[in-house]
């Protein structure tokens, strides 16, 4: 039976994840078998596998999970004179007992772990003692704030980098302030000794690592992040950047990066248009231009908002809209449709009506909501025939209009496919 056990605990830490650290519970110290001393290796090499994300889940499922509940091994009745009295160096299966006794479920032994631990410095430490920052029992926050503080330091810049998603998740806990603790963090973090880590956070971290590392790079004003962050995929990490920008930035330094924020997502393109009538308003016209004729509606509400503001030579918008229909082509030709519908009047509610059966899903939906905004009800037949339509978003758009013109019951009932 040993041998089975001890086979299933290799298995375990070489293979396992976070998730399998409650299976190891019953067989880890102060269990003083052998089989106690293979938990704990197995422990050990999850541990070390384990990234900052999977020690918050490990946090948040040990709170809620039954599989954590033995109340009759070992581990349950564990005390803290079992811990001993500091980690020895070096001694890795000792040291991941003592990490996970940090969350054990009695508050004295969490707050003796929190202290053996605040004695490791190397850095795999940090993000346990930061959870146990938000615990409930009092003596072991302030223990575990007190070792926190003891690493703001240059040398554990890159930990605390590596630990920002940790340190975000303070600022919503409720269970005592931490927002003295967290500006301490950020200033260490706004420091250039932290910038290279930062750098490879932006490159390579998660979405939420990235998320938490652009606010420290916008209060920081670091050029080389600012310009980093600009370029990311992700729409929130490159808008928050493009605001500093644009907000911080000389006008040199500005014009250098505004060909980049105007081809990136709807919020970072109403930043660069802002902030190329603001600053180079001579230069503005052909910009809000080709921003009037935008894929985004909130992009060409702004562009016609300061067109007037920047005091550009009147124009009638829904007049350019009906012009753009003759004249644009491609992805531009809905944008124009949709310029029409949120300018134009009822006497323009015929131009859309033939454009309800074009090949392209984007003009048909631009048409109906053409239709929909100036033709209302006079053309409830055909918002009730774009109810029919084989693409989602045509049809929902058919829908709203349908159910403000026509009626809630007619909205509701189910459209016939017409073969």
């Amino acid at each position: 039976m040993r041998n089975l056990y001890l086979h299933q605990i290799l298995l375990l830490g070489a293979t396992g994840g976070v998730a399998d650290i409650a299976s190891l519970l019953p067989c880890l110290p102060p269990h003083s078998s052998d089989l106690g001393m293979d938990a704990a290796r197995a422990a050990a090499d999850i541990l070390q596998r384990a990234t900052v994300e999977d020690i918050s889940w490990l946090e948040r499922h040990r709170r809620t999970g039954e599989a954590w509940m033995y109340t009759r091994s070992g581990w349950e009745g564990m005390s803290p004179s079992d811990l001993g009295v500091r980690i020895p160096d070096g001694n890795e299966p000792q040291a991941a007992v003592v990490t996970l006794a940090s969350m054990h479920s009695s508050g004295y032994v969490r707050e003796h772990a929190v202290r053996l631990l605040a004695g490791q410095r190397n850095g795999r430490e940090l993000p346990f003692l930061l959870v146990r920052v938000n615990d409930w029992v009092e003596p072991v926050r302030e223990a575990a704030k007190a070792a926190v503080r003891e690493r703001l330091v240059a040398e554990y810049a890159k930990h605390f980098v590596r630990c920002l998603t940790l340190v975000e998740d303070l600022r919503g806990e409720r269970r005592a302030p931490h927002r003295a603790l967290i500006g301490e963090i950020e200033t260490l973090l706004c420091t250039q000794v932290a910038s290279p880590a930062l750098d490879q956070a932006l490159q390579s971290g998660g979405r939420e690592l990235r998320r938490a590392c652009v606010r420290i790079a916008a209060k920081s004003g670091d050029p080389a992040l600012l310009r980093r962050a600009a370029l990311d995929s992700d729409p929130i990490v490159a808008t928050a950047a493009a605001r500093a920008i644009t907000a911080t930035w000389s006008a040199e330094a500005l014009r250098e990066v505004l060909p980049r924020l105007r081809v990136g997502p709807p919020a970072m393109r109403c930043l660069a248009l802002k902030a190329t009538c603001d600053r180079f308003p001579s230069e503005a016209e052909p910009y809000l231009r080709r921003s009037l004729v935008d894929d985004t509606s909130s992009v060409r509400e702004l562009a016609r908002f300061l067109w007037q503001k920047t005091g550009q030579k009147p124009l009638d918008f829904a007049a350019f809209y009906r012009n753009g229909i003759t004249e644009s082509k491609g992805r531009a030709f809905a944008a124009v449709l949709y310029g029409l519908a949120e300018t134009g009047g009822e006497a323009d509610a015929p131009l859309f009506e033939p454009y309800l059966k074009d090949a392209r899903a984007a003009v048909r939906a631009a048409a109906v909501t053409g239709i929909g905004r100036c033709g209302r009800a006079r053309y409830s037949e055909a918002l009730l025939a774009a109810l029919n339509d084989s693409n989602s978003r045509v049809a929902g758009l058919a829908r709203r209009w349908v159910r403000l013109h026509v009626g809630r019951a007619q909205a509701r009932r189910l459209p016939r496919r017409v073969d």
